[in-house]
């Protein structure tokens, strides 16, 4: 659209043909928002970095020192709204000191836990821009019959998955988070009419929640949680208590223990002022 505002935007694998599903996210949001991300990896490559630009950072944990200060050191003043840390406390930016004051405007957070690290004082939405979803991609237009029990892992452990692997969990299929653009709304769709799904993808979890997918988070033996600190941040952001243990379950029973007990209890914070608090456009 000619209308949309172009946005200097950080996100991993920016450009790409092949995204990860919640970076996906960053490519359906912005242009509901009058706003064309231009990838910051593809600018700079090409030169076209301007000093003293504004680059966005809103999907994914990457709010930490040394991300943010290659953005700064490239010449971008960054504009936080909805990054997280999943890097820890020891990679955190400062926000205390003026060499981040000075160079990084934040307008929302992704969860509590990015905020306390950050040393943040403002008062600013915390929650991740996925929860946005439902608004632009309405649930009724999303789901398609029933597509079973579904299993999505982090793209970490796709390549240890195999068939046995997805049965012993009570799962029928397997989705692959990281495509291609042309196949993200075959696999929203399938997504959002799963029976139940048993994930380790942060941002498929984010879209069960947003869709009232029933989900639970879920490893195989040998399988690890990505940046748990991530996992942390969203379940504070949706008012689970800051020393609660994740709830990581083995199967699908244990899932639609936790979905029942706890899951589909679990409020989505009001985007409203996410959406509000959005700095272009």
């Amino acid at each position: 659209m000619n209308d949309e505002t172009e946005v200097l935007t950080w996100y991993w694998l920016g450009g790409r043909k092949v995204l990860n599903f919640g970076e996906h996210f960053v490519e359906l949001l912005l242009p509901k928002l009058g706003c064309r991300p231009r990838s910051f990896d593809v600018e700079r490559k090409r030169g076209h970095i301007q000093q003293g630009e504004n680059c966005l950072l809103m999907i994914g944990s990457e709010f930490e020192a040394g991300l943010v200060g290659g953005l700064i050191k490239a010449g971008c003043h960054v504009h936080v709204w909805g990054q997280g840390n999943g890097r820890g406390a020891h990679r955190a930016v400062d926000m205390r000191l003026d060499r981040w004051r000075d160079n990084i405007t934040i307008h929302a957070l992704r969860g509590p836990l990015t905020k306390r690290v950050s040393h943040f004082e403002g008062d600013v939405p915390l929650v991740d821009p996925g929860f946005l979803l439902p608004r632009f991609f309405p649930p009724n237009e999303m789901i398609e019959g029933c597509t079973g029990v579904l299993y999505v892992p982090h793209h970490a452990n796709t390549r240890r998955v195999d068939s046995d692997g997805v049965d012993s969990i009570g799962a029928e299929s397997i989705l692959n988070v990281m495509l291609p653009r042309k196949q993200l709304q075959s696999l929203m769709h399938r997504l959002a009419s799963a029976e139940f799904a048993l994930v380790n993808s942060l941002h498929a979890f984010i879209f069960c929640l947003a869709y009232k997918v029933p989900c639970a988070i879920c490893l195989m033996e040998h399988e690890r949680l990505d940046m748990p600190d991530k996992w942390r941040d969203v379940l504070e952001s949706l008012g689970r208590p800051e020393d609660e243990s994740l709830p990581v379950v083995k199967d699908i029973d244990e899932g639609w223990r936790w979905w029942q007990d706890v899951g589909q209890h679990i409020t989505i914070p009001d985007t409203t002022p996410l959406l509000e608090a959005f700095p272009f456009g």
